[in-house]
């Protein structure tokens, strides 16, 4: 949209963007951005301490709203700041206002306003919304009591969904997210919207077409419950919105499997869904991605079990086989070492008392040995008569 508007037609027209600073980083990473915070980058620096009561008491001049006399040093000190330059305890940086201290004053005077009287802002008002520091809390606890306990767990989790945390320990900005993509994600539509409308006429949250934002960053640190929400659930909620930003990258690459979780990613988002009750909070195409993702990873265990029992088949297949090789390989050198004994041992000797053996008897004499004469034989002689 940036690039129709900055290029289209004959007469392109004049795109201004503010940004915040914590927020360049994620800008450079857009390729048509990136020039744009090279050539056409305008730093805005933070309000001097002149420039934050000029912006207190100009547009009640324009107004024509009376501001009595001790309010606005009355806000600035509250702020911690000073008129004097040069002095409080903020002012080492050329007298320049802390962060958050514009959107504090801000809120601070719209509950002053409230309690006006007639048309002029004084200090009793102001003290009585509780301070700089206590109007935003107190605007929203009161708005909050207001609230069904059903109503009061629903804006729970819409305020969540509003939250940005980092895994590097920062503190927690607001962020922006679609009403209707907001409203799938509860169970009672109709009663999230009641509540949410009541955050929306007190100021506190913003609405705008189909977006929902949290109106000022000091409502994260100034209200006590909501710091505590955060507070005690900051791993719940970082688990949630990786898990969100996951499911979208999925949906964006056309359910591609390997965007899915698995392992002891997947593990720890279970662990919080089901333990945790995080399962309420997930919307339809996180709730698909979870699915998608424990089918995935039963499918990659079932197969790896498989392949385990092939394995096991394998090795065991492999040991009888060995076993029986080592087997016959003994038998074998067995035999051969009784085989190998008997021809090697010496002829038995005869016993003295045994006749003595007959020689076998040979089929064939050897074709080499001569024959011996035999000696001629007398006649027996016959006895002569008596």
């Amino acid at each position: 949209m940036l690039r129709a508007l900055s290029t289209g037609g004959p007469d392109p027209a004049v795109v201004v963007l503010g940004v915040r600073a914590d927020f360049t980083g994620r800008c450079l990473e857009l390729p048509e951005l990136a020039p744009v915070f090279t050539d056409g980058l305008f730093v805005l620096l933070p309000m001097s301490v002149a420039e934050l009561r000029e912006s207190i008491t100009r547009p009640a001049e324009l107004a024509g709203v009376t501001l009595e006399p001790g309010l606005v040093p009355l806000l600035l000190r509250d702020a911690g700041l000073r008129d004097e330059p040069g002095t409080g305890p903020h002012t080492a940086t050329a007298d320049t206002t802390p962060s958050g201290a514009l959107p504090l004053v801000s809120h601070a005077l719209l509950a002053t306003w409230q309690q006006r009287e007639d048309t002029t802002l004084t200090v009793a008002g102001y003290e009585r919304t509780g301070g700089i520091q206590g109007a935003i809390a107190r605007t929203a606890e009161t708005v909050f009591a207001q609230l069904y306990p059903a109503e009061q767990r629903t804006i729970r989790r819409v305020l969540s969904r509003l939250v940005h945390v980092s895994d590097e320990g920062t503190a927690a900005t607001r962020r922006r997210a679609s009403r209707s993509a907001l409203m799938e994600q509860l169970a009672d539509a109709d009663a999230a919207s009641a509540a949410l409308d009541v955050f929306v006429r007190a100021r506190l949250i913003t609405v705008d077409q189909d977006t929902v934002e949290i109106t000022h960053e000091a409502l994260l640190h100034a209200w006590p419950r909501l710091r505590d929400w955060i507070h005690a659930d900051r791993a719940g909620l970082l688990i949630h919105q990786q898990l969100a930003h996951a499911a979208a990258e999925w949906e964006r690459e056309d359910h591609d499997p390997s965007a899915l979780y698995r392992g002891t990613r997947l593990d720890t988002v279970r662990s919080w869904a089901d333990d945790l009750d995080g399962r309420s909070r997930l919307g339809p195409r996180e709730e698909a991605f979870l699915q998608a993702s424990q089918v995935e990873e039963d499918a990659r265990q079932q197969l790896a079990r498989r392949q385990i029992r092939l394995r096991q088949a394998l090795f065991a297949t492999l040991a009888v086989l060995l076993g029986l090789a080592v087997t016959a390989g003994a038998l074998a050198y067995q035999q051969r070492a009784s085989a190998s004994t008997r021809s090697g041992s010496p002829a038995p000797r005869p016993s003295p008392c045994s006749p003595p053996p007959w020689p076998a008897a040979s089929p064939r004499r050897p074709c080499c040995s001569p024959r011996r004469p035999t000696a001629p034989t007398a006649p027996p002689r016959r006895a002569a008569p008596c």
